[in-house]
């Protein structure tokens, strides 16, 4: 016989799972008409086809409301990230299949692929410390290493190529990477995706509001020297998931501000058609939904099609395979499929862990990938226990959506700064750890607390 608490649990699963199911419904069709109206209309050079089958679309839909289904909506990080997924790459993949009818197998290929995430993350991985640092003392190395790489990169290129207009970003960054040595370009990776959002986050923590704010205009110097548009949606990105998560954790608000800022997209896609794509009409919906939504799954689409039928690399570039593996290809992945879709040997066309995985080793590849960021994604869970999601989301948000769809897994933990960012994570002080210190100072005699670290 079922207890009335039983029942009332019940009821409240089923009336959260409606409520998301709904709030997906809605970014659907907002996607959908994004998709043929402006992404299909400004890129189709790019491979973004208008080709709608209707056995596809119903095919995708019940197939996103059973991922909907078994998307966990609990007040931690697994299930913020898992969300992620489901919003920023399953359902725009499931768009790009049924309007541009995608072959169904390479479909099959990322919905597998995201559900070994799903299975992987509900892995329990064990946060393992053995040496602690207070989170002031992390936040003066970060301020002091911003300002220093700020120094370095101005001793070597001066002011020849600063430049803060975003809408011409592409007419510097070219010259102004090559007037750094090349090891910048992972200084200046790690600095916009680690360093600068870490100084942010423990800034808000504190209420030390100049110092954010001197942070936030580090990294506006930062943009102005690489033009790299990144430098500045990460730390924005950061504040906006510390608030979130430090106020609520219902993903829900998260969809309906998704939802209200393709509603200013489709405003945005409207305009540029009315003025003719004049500037800066139009910046908005491509940056955030060409770019950022849309381009992820085409270029994993593109990277399946290609390996498809292709030799497959087996990590033959990487350095895991110390040389001993023959490469098929003179170029990585990435260029590989900027020179087949793009016909450009400039173009990188940098996607994330399916489409990278699956150049490596086919399904093998894209399996091995996923359990990676399974595991990545329970690990930073389970930190964000003990440390506070607000604390740990915040700094790795933009980090976890490059894993997901811009970088090669074994590219975003080594060079990318993610080992960097787990490390920071596991040697900062907890809340409990501080609690601990002073339980034992108050316990210890007069002369001698002063001697606790």
């Amino acid at each position: 016989m079922t207890s009335p608490q039983d029942s009332s649990s019940s009821s409240r699963i089923v009336y959260r799972c409606a409520s998301m199911l709904a709030w997906y419904s809605i970014e659907y069709l907002l996607l959908a008409c994004l998709y043929v109206y402006f992404v299909f209309s400004t890129s189709a050079y790019m491979g973004f086809d208008v080709a709608i089958n209707l056995e596809k679309v119903p095919f995708s839909m019940i197939l996103i409301i059973a991922f909907v289904a078994i998307t966990p909506q609990k007040n931690n990080l697994r299930s913020f990230f898992l969300n992620c997924l489901l919003a920023i790459y399953i359902i725009p993949s499931s768009i790009v299949y049924a309007f541009s009818d995608k072959e169904t197998w390479q479909y099959l290929v990322i919905l597998y692929s995201c559900l070994i995430v799903y299975i992987a993350s509900a892995v329990q991985i064990p946060v393992v410390r053995t040496v602690y640092i207070h989170r002031k003392i992390l936040l003066q190395v970060s301020l002091a290493s911003t300002v220093a790489i700020l120094f370095a990169i101005w001793h070597f290129s001066g002011f020849a190529n600063f430049n803060l207009d975003i809408t011409q970003v592409y007419e510097f960054r070219s010259e102004a990477s090559n007037d750094l040595p090349g090891i910048f370009g992972y200084i200046t990776s790690i600095t916009a995706k680690i360093i600068i959002p870490l100084g942010l986050v423990i800034s808000l923590q504190y209420r030390k509001y100049l110092t954010a704010a001197a942070v936030i205009a580090m990294a506006v110097i930062l943009f102005g020297f690489t033009s790299n548009k990144g430098v500045l949606v990460y730390p924005i990105l950061s504040v906006a998931i510390y608030v979130f998560l430090l106020t609520t954790m219902r993903f829900s608000l998260v969809i309906a501000g998704l939802s209200a800022a393709l509603i200013f997209a489709c405003i945005d896609a409207a305009l540029y058609f009315s003025f003719d794509g004049a500037s800066p009409w139009g910046l908005f919906v491509d940056i955030i939904v060409r770019r950022g939504i849309f381009l992820p799954p085409l270029l994993d689409y593109d990277h399946l099609t290609f390996f498809g039928e292709n030799p497959k690399f087996y990590w033959s570039m990487s350095k895991i395979t110390l040389g001993m593996v023959p490469s098929p290809y003179d170029i990585t992945p990435q260029y590989v499929i900027g020179q087949a879709f793009f016909h450009s040997a400039d173009t990188a066309a940098n996607t994330g862990f399916i489409g990278n995985g699956y150049a490596q080793a086919g399904l093998l590849g894209s399996t091995v990938y996923a359990i990676g960021v399974g595991f990545v994604i329970s690990l930073l869970s389970n930190l964000g226990r003990k440390f506070g999601a607000p604390f740990v989301g915040a700094i790795v948000f933009s980090q976890v959506i490059t894993m997901l769809t811009g970088a090669d897994f074994l590219t975003m933990m080594l060079t990318h700064g993610m080992l960097v960012s787990l490390f920071l994570l596991m040697v900062v002080r907890s809340p409990e750890d501080m609690t601990t210190s002073r339980n034992k100072e108050r316990s210890l005699p007069l002369g001698l607390a002063s001697e606790l670290p």
